[in-house]
């Protein structure tokens, strides 16, 4: 599958309607399949299986996986994910998308470098997100999300405003068709900083009163346009990126919440010297 293919920009505030499927678009599924291991007394051994078919011994694979999504910055195009997923990713890691039109494609990380030389992950230094060239080409044939549609972070969230979560949870959705499942949830609080153990108190989160489940890490969290229904669309626009998912929270006494990654963050990124070397390189090229 050639790479040249890429995206078409996807500006909510310039539709009459937004469906919940043309955001699901945006997604991409993350997997990365590795080597299973049991542990035996102290030492950890490797699974492997015999074929029935052929006879043959296979290695047994885990497989793991999270979400991301597409998006542009100065005409270029980048998947967008939690750091703590990019950071397992080998060079066979897949990454599996829609085509505007609902088509599954997929490619490893392996074949993107071959296409993308210098291409790497970017790092935010203290949040939990990452960026990474996906391609360069003009041709429109997949949604991406437009840096149009990113919340300001001068203007409020108000606190029980819904958003919708779209992502890959418990490895559902990646069979013959790639399928984001929809999550509800509201926001619990305004920008606040966490003091628990491992998290940066400069750090600044947007709070979920809903708990999500494993494979939701790196998803995108939209507002909803007003909440405004036409059978399935949203109608008026107005539906904004508001970040990724990061982590859920939960205390003894059951009650779960998730911490939200502000999309801001990734626009330090894009403001570091590695990043804007990086980009100078593509551009003399």
């Amino acid at each position: 599958m050639s790479l040249d293919t890429i995206a078409c920009l996807f500006d909510p505030q310039n539709l009459l309607a937004i469906t919940i499927d043309d955001l699901g678009k945006s997604t991409v599924f993350l997997r990365q399949q590795r080597q299973h291991f049991e542990l035996k007394g102290k030492k950890e051994y490797e699974v492997w299986y015999r074929d029935p078919t052929n006879k043959q011994y296979k290695p047994k694979l885990d497989t793991i996986g999270g979400t991301g999504f597409l998006t542009s910055h100065n005409g270029k195009i980048y998947i967008v994910t939690a750091k703590h997923i990019a950071s397992k990713l080998t060079k066979n890691a897949e990454v599996l998308w829609n085509t505007a039109l609902g088509e599954m494609r997929k490619f490893t990380f392996e074949l993107l470098h071959r296409k993308l030389p210098d291409s790497r992950w970017f790092y935010h230094p203290l949040a939990d997100i990452a960026v990474h060239p996906f391609g360069f080409s003009e041709k429109a044939d997949h949604i991406l999300i437009s840096e149009k549609v990113y919340w300001n972070s001068e203007k409020e969230i108000s606190l029980g405003r819904e958003v919708c979560i779209l992502g890959y949870p418990l490895l559902l959705g990646i069979d013959k068709l790639l399928s984001p499942l929809a999550k509800k949830a509201e926001v619990a609080s305004w920008l606040t900083s966490i003091d628990r153990p491992g998290l940066n108190k400069e750090l600044v989160f947007i709070l979920l009163d809903e708990d999500l489940a494993s494979g939701y890490s790196g998803s995108p969290v939209f507002t909803s346009p007003g909440a405004r229904f036409q059978g399935s669309a949203l109608v008026a626009g107005g539906a904004k990126l508001i970040g990724i998912q990061s982590m859920t929270m939960s205390d003894q006494t059951g009650g779960k919440i998730s911490l939200v990654v502000p999309i801001t963050y990734l626009q330090q990124i894009y403001e570091t010297k590695p990043f804007k070397d990086y980009e100078k390189k593509i551009e003399i090229k």
